[in-house]
């Protein structure tokens, strides 16, 4: 198997055969929730612009987004697992703006085969490239190699190559880090259950989020264990 690391936006690309968007703090993690909670589709959009067009066109569509890490005005939640873990969005459409993840997602639009990926469904993820028997990955890091989205991709790689990795040690670690870093200074729109919940588990969630390339929407794919 041929396993890519890149990093960056701009990397995706270049990038080969499946491609994993990962942004573990918070679009990837949040979109997780989101479908857990029963959302029907999820409609990734670069702008604010685009975000608030469709929202007028579509009052009943849910808005959930941030700008440079804070929830901007309009939003029904921000990009936060820990607004969303208790909402009823059962058949809702989800529009979902955010700085880094859904830039990634846009610009992966042409390409063939997309996950939008997070440590909540890594196993998942593992489990569909094994039946669909595939050769060749792309991991992007849109946070660049050290940050958590770069801890995830290491992660990852050592976890396609049955190589022992711990998850405990990569969340320890990553409460280090810069940027998750904010999570734990009483920042409003940082909270720390956020956190927590991005580094739950890596069995999480049965499912995968896909991004169906036809309608540019992220949907959900059931993975569950046979």
């Amino acid at each position: 198997m041929k396993i890519h690391q890149l990093y960056g936006v701009d990397a995706v690309s270049d990038a080969l055969g499946l491609i994993i968007i990962v942004d573990i703090l918070r679009a990837a993690s949040t979109a997780a929730y989101a479908f857990a909670r029963g959302t029907e589709k999820i409609i990734p959009v670069s702008t604010l612009k685009e975000a608030f067009i469709l929202k007028k066109k579509h009052p009943n569509y849910i808005l959930v987004g941030e700008n440079n890490g804070e929830a901007f005005i309009g939003t029904d939640f921000g990009n936060s697992p820990s607004a969303l873990e208790n909402v009823n969005l059962i058949g809702k459409t989800v529009v979902l703006r955010t700085t880094q993840g859904t830039q990634g997602l846009t610009k992966a639009s042409k390409k063939q085969d997309v996950l939008f990926g997070s440590f909540l469904t890594t196993k998942a993820m593992l489990r569909y490239i094994k039946v669909k028997g595939i050769e060749e990955i792309s991991l992007v890091a849109l946070g660049g190699a050290n940050s958590e989205d770069g801890a995830f991709t290491d992660y990852f790689e050592k976890k396609l190559k049955s190589e022992p990795v711990s998850l405990e040690k990569v969340r320890e670690k990553m409460r280090k880090n810069i940027y998750a870093g904010r999570f734990f200074k009483n920042i409003p729109y940082f909270p720390e259950r956020d956190f927590w919940l991005c580094f739950e588990s890596d069995d999480k969630f049965d499912f995968i989020l896909k991004l169906d390339q036809i309608n540019q929407v992220l949907v959900r794919e059931d993975v569950p264990v046979k």
